[in-house]
């Protein structure tokens, strides 16, 4: 397993550890020391900052790091803000990068519903209202770049310009592995019972993709 991978799996492990230990804020934004949140290897970036903001009525984590242009980077699934960790080193000197963990995942706090695209773009406008005064440069990846795409349909006013990464359009994709669908869809949502066969689906996903093997 390479180390870029390998440090991107403990990232995202230590952070979703974190997300069922977290507790309300009684703030709107809340600074996060990294020794207390996270562990080796999810650190926000050099001079970064770990943050909470209450939006559209749950409380997002996100990390902000740079000056300039502000920036939004939306993760993927199942990722966390951990996946632009990289791009947001780089990018840092020339912008400010903002990039929370999705409703639900990371750090952010896991409600009983509103996983839906509209809702999670509801979430984004709410925080680029404050955490990026208003308007924003969007960046979206994946399911993140679904959100996106809802976010500049009804939101307009707050997206500068709409960057789509590895993303199909909502309302394109074939979500039936049977007739020509990406296999990835029916995976990730056939009912799993037991740890056996979690254990057995995980050899699975690690066999489909060679670079996961270690």
């Amino acid at each position: 397993m390479s180390m870029e991978r390998r440090a991107f799996l403990l990232g995202a492990s230590t952070l979703a550890t974190g997300a069922m230990a977290s507790g309300p804020a009684s703030t709107s934004e809340i600074g996060s020391p990294a020794s207390a949140e996270y562990g080796a290897g999810a650190l926000p970036p050099k001079g970064g900052q770990s943050l909470f903001a209450h939006v559209n009525g749950v409380r997002l984590h996100y990390v902000r790091v740079g000056e300039g242009p502000n920036i939004v980077l939306l993760h993927g699934w199942p990722q966390t803000w951990f996946a632009w960790r990289d791009t947001m080193e780089r990018l840092c000197s020339r912008f400010t990068l903002i990039a929370p963990d999705l409703r639900g995942l990371g750090l952010s706090e896991r409600t009983a519903g509103g996983y839906d695209k509209q809702t999670i773009a509801k979430d984004i406008r709410t925080l680029i209202d404050e955490a990026a005064g208003g308007r924003a440069h969007v960046v979206g990846h994946d399911m993140g770049g679904k959100a996106a795409f809802m976010l500049a349909c009804f939101h307009p006013e707050h997206v500068e310009k709409l960057v789509l990464v590895d993303c199909l359009i909502p309302g394109t994709e074939n979500m039936d592995a049977l007739r020509g669908g990406a296999w990835h869809y029916g995976f990730h949502m056939a009912p799993v019972s037991g740890d056996a066969h979690e254990r057995a689906r995980a050899r699975l996903y690690r066999g489909a993709d060679p670079r996961l093997v270690a």
